[in-house]
């Protein structure tokens, strides 16, 4: 990579005072004003990628950014949506990009916020997708496990009375779909506390797909909301949104605030 930066400022470096010197040879009345080597930055300042023919520096094959925290390392530090590649051969997606949180960097796959989405959707839905962007939405399982390679996993929670909190669980993986994307992740560090840690090994469930270990209940349909189900669950964030409120009918992360509605939940990979 530095190689090719290298290579790639050379070629600018060149490619720019060859134009200023072709620019100079059709007009005589300038070179005389000022020899060649002694051209001021002004002169080259309207040089552009454009101008040297090529759209933008060759560092890769590919300019897209493999995830959000690749395209913070190529110098991107604005919030916002972004397209990214993961480089494996199914094409590229656009994602919102949390430039801000802890070093920035975050590919967010999950948002509530305002209750302005219906979360408690069907198994299609889950894996392809919905919601906007800027607003709340689930990114897709297809697209999550493409992006969950054993990667830092952050949730950020926000309660109805302003307190906030955060869990952070390493080595985030999910499966595919011939798994019913079964969930593993690694060691918690955060003070939201572990409500996560029950759903390790699980598959996940919708409301028309029943993956949970419960022997006698269907936990999505019964807690209204899709989620990696154990018997039944210690958390939920993709239940429905209530204004206040106890329940597991709720957004809820039951180690933050037991089963107290949450007015903002955001789930992220790095």
């Amino acid at each position: 990579m530095v190689y090719s930066l290298f290579v790639c400022i050379f070629y600018l470096f060149v490619s720019a005072n060859s134009l200023v010197h072709n620019a100079r040879e059709s007009d005589g009345s300038h070179l005389q004003k000022r020899d060649l080597q002694n051209a001021s930055v002004a002169e080259v300042s309207h040089v552009t990628s454009s101008t040297l023919g090529f759209s933008s520096c060759p560092l890769t094959g590919n300019a897209k950014p493999r995830n959000c925290r690749h395209a913070l390392q190529l110098g991107h530090s604005v919030s916002g949506i972004y397209e990214i590649d993961p480089r494996d051969g199914l094409g590229s997606f656009d994602v919102y990009c949390d430039m801000e949180t802890d070093g920035g960097g975050w590919t967010v796959f999950q948002r509530r916020k305002d209750g302005s989405e219906n979360f408690n959707r069907k198994w299609n839905d889950y894996v392809q997708g919905f919601g906007h962007l800027y607003g709340e939405f689930w990114l897709g399982l297809d697209k999550i496990h493409r992006l969950a390679t054993s990667v830092d996993l952050r949730i950020d929670l926000m309660a109805f009375d302003g307190e906030t909190a955060y869990a952070q669980y390493e080595y985030f993986t999910i499966g595919d779909s011939r798994s019913s994307y079964v969930l593993y992740f690694g060691q918690y560090n955060g003070n939201a506390g572990d409500s996560l840690g029950h759903h390790r090994g699980m598959k996940f469930s919708t409301s028309d797909k029943d993956n949970d270990v419960h022997s006698s209940s269907h936990c999505a349909a019964g807690h209204k909301g899709a989620w990696w189900y154990g018997a039944c669950s210690q958390s939920n964030l993709n239940s429905l949104y209530k204004f206040g409120g106890t329940g597991w009918t709720h957004v809820v992360w039951s180690s933050f605030k037991e089963t107290a509605s949450l007015q903002r939940a955001e789930m992220k990979l790095q």
